[in-house]
This record gives C-alpha cells, structure tokens and sequence, in this order.
C-alpha cells in the first residue's frame, strides 16, 4: 500500500492542528498531567512528519537545487544514505579528534 506525500501531508498537518487545538483546550481549562500528555504527544510527533514531508513536496520540482542528492536522478536512496554516513562520519571524526583534552562539553 502506498500513501502518496501530500495526502500523508495533510493527514498530519490536520492531526496536529486537531490535537494542538484539544491541547489548548485542555490547558485553558486547567486540565491535568495526564490530560495534556496525550495531545501534546499528538502534536509533538506529528512535527518530524510535517517538516520532512512539506520539505519533500516543495523540491520535488527543483532537484537542481539539491544536486548531491539528486545524483541518483531522484530515483534511489543511495546517494542519501551515502551523504547521511559521510556527514556522520565527518562529526565522529571531529567530536573524536579535534576536541581538547579535558574538555568534556
């Protein structure tokens, strides 16, 4: 089954419209811990899926403007995964090596 991007989109932009609205109300009505947990989880969670959906959608017409990854012509992973291990690496390496003795922040 596939879900295409924009009604996956919409999907969690209503559910964390709809669960920011319950959380207002929740706490406008000085509702409790175990009230505000819920929709607030809604509404946190539903951040990761809006942002990276809703950047998806606005490249998907300008591959130009990200030519690392779209060096597999949009049609693979692995030229993310391969930017993704790269930049990881280039931290490990940084945080391991370049830091100061005695400097443990």
């Amino acid at each position: 089954m596939s879900i295409s991007g924009q009604t996956l989109f919409i999907s969690e932009i209503t559910l964390a419209t709809v669960s920011g609205l319950i959380l207002f109300i929740v706490l406008i009505s000085g509702g409790r811990l175990y009230a505000v947990c819920t929709p607030l989880f809604f509404t946190v969670s539903s951040v990761g899926i809006v942002t990276t959906t809703g950047f998806s959608l606005a490249m998907q017409n300008y591959v130009q403007a990200a030519p690392l990854t779209g060096l597999g012509g949009g049609k693979s992973a692995i030229p993310m995964g391969l930017i993704i291990v790269l930049s990881n690496m280039v931290a490990f390496y940084m945080i391991f090596t370049r830091r100061k003795p005695g400097n443990n922040q």
